[in-house]
């Protein structure tokens, strides 16, 4: 081999030594699927009259609930965990439906619902109609922070004024982890407006 494939080889070798040193980690930010459930499709419907309460565990009707495990997250790394529901949700004329999730007894975001929930729910369903039951898709994720070991997720759905009941079938439940910097607007934080 003359001097100048000899220089190309080198070059050749220093970059791919140093793309494999330079690889961004893998795991920061991936999600990986720790559960893949469904439920009421066989002519089964959850339904309540019962609303929300600002107490976590207690209000509405449980529509969910799964135990699941965290590894210990890598150092500098947050564990977060994403709850996604899926579903059709029947809500009568005026009728508000709320939903709120929780891990291991706390609310997975217990914020102000602008319609009016107490904190740690959210309204998905409004019917604005007068007189007549409407039928809607609903989908909503939480995000939360937890600690490496055993969790059990929770998902419970209320009405608004507990007069008419609200309605969730055909509905699909995930639950998602990833790891996130630690500290950062980006670990399950307010984000800004």
């Amino acid at each position: 081999m003359n001097r100048k494939g000899k220089a190309v080889c080198a070059l050749l070798l220093v970059q791919l030594l140093a793309w494999g040193v330079f690889v961004p980690t893998a795991d920061a930010g991936k999600l990986v699927r720790v559960s893949a459930q469904f439920r009421l499709f066989a002519g089964g419907v959850d339904t309540t009259t019962a609303v929300p309460s600002a107490t976590p565990g207690a209000g509405g009707v449980q529509v969910y609930s799964k135990s699941f495990s965290i590894p210990a997250p890598k150092a500098g790394q947050q564990a977060v965990v994403f709850i996604t529901m899926a579903g059709t949700g029947q809500v009568p004329a005026g009728q508000r439906s709320y939903f709120s999730c929780q891990i291991d007894s706390s609310f997975c975001n217990a914020g102000a619902d602008p319609l009016g929930a107490p904190n740690g729910w959210v309204g998905l369903q409004l019917n604005f109609s007068s007189g007549t039951t409407d039928i809607y898709g609903v989908h909503y994720t939480w995000c939360a922070k937890v600690s490496p070991g055993a969790h059990t997720a929770t998902i419970r759905m209320a009405s608004a004024v507990g007069v008419d009941a609200v309605a969730l079938w055909n509905a699909h439940f995930f639950i998602d982890r990833t790891e996130l910097k630690t500290s950062t607007a980006d670990d399950c934080e307010l984000g800004a407006s």
